[in-house]
């Protein structure tokens, strides 16, 4: 999600662009009312570096960032800081962790999505090299200021798995890994079979009548 007109701005403040990304929230929660039975999802998360803080130590934001998941139930998040931060943030995004903390507590991992941005978290170097200067990227690569290879497939997972386990749950990482994809896709029932080890049901038969959205 942009920031709206402001973007077309030139010179624009942070605070302007700011009020612009939560002007552009309440248009999501207009939609969500006129469709309500429909589901949505803010894919790459927030706009992280607009709410950094001067310091770049951590974020600060409102209170009203949380109205779309406070006004519908059927609204979701993606969560993916390393693909948008991961160049003043470092692997394991210790900073990245109170607002996680808080999309679970205010969103729910029912309704949160780890993403990747793959392959472009996926960094070309060893994982133990700390080059990030544009120069080591080869030039078929996107930019390095805005679609960075800040991490390893594995550290997008690890800074979760590992590192933020004091307030994740076992069935908060199965939701948030995975099991909300599978909801929002309609295949839940298929990957919990899968990964049981038993045989995957259709997604519908003749008979079962319409399967709509969980």
């Amino acid at each position: 999600m942009g920031n709206g007109p402001v973007d077309a701005q030139p010179g624009a403040t942070k605070e302007q662009q700011r009020r612009g990304y939560l002007d552009e929230q309440a248009i999501l929660i207009r939609w969500m009312q006129r469709y309500p039975h429909v589901d949505c999802s803010l894919t790459h998360g927030f706009n992280y570096r607009l709410w950094l803080n001067d310091e770049g130590t951590g974020f600060e934001y409102p209170d009203e960032i949380w109205l779309p998941w406070r006004a519908g139930r059927r609204c979701h998040l993606e969560v993916s800081f390393p693909v948008r931060i991961g160049d003043i943030i470092d692997y394991p995004y210790a900073e990245c962790r109170p607002w996680l903390r808080e999309m679970v507590r205010e969103i729910g991992c029912d309704r949160l999505l780890w993403g990747t941005d793959f392959p472009v978290s996926a960094r070309h170097s060893p994982e133990t090299s700390q080059d990030r200067s544009a120069s080591s990227y080869p030039r078929s690569s996107p930019s390095p200021q805005f679609q960075n290879r800040f991490c390893t497939y594995r550290q997008s997972r690890d800074w979760i798995e590992k590192y933020c386990r004091e307030f994740l749950s076992d069935d908060d990482l199965a939701m948030l890994m995975g099991g909300t994809a599978a909801k929002l896709l309609g295949v839940r029932e298929q990957v919990e079979a899968a990964m049981a080890g038993g045989a995957p049901r259709p997604a519908s038969s003749a008979g079962d009548g319409a399967r709509g959205k969980l």
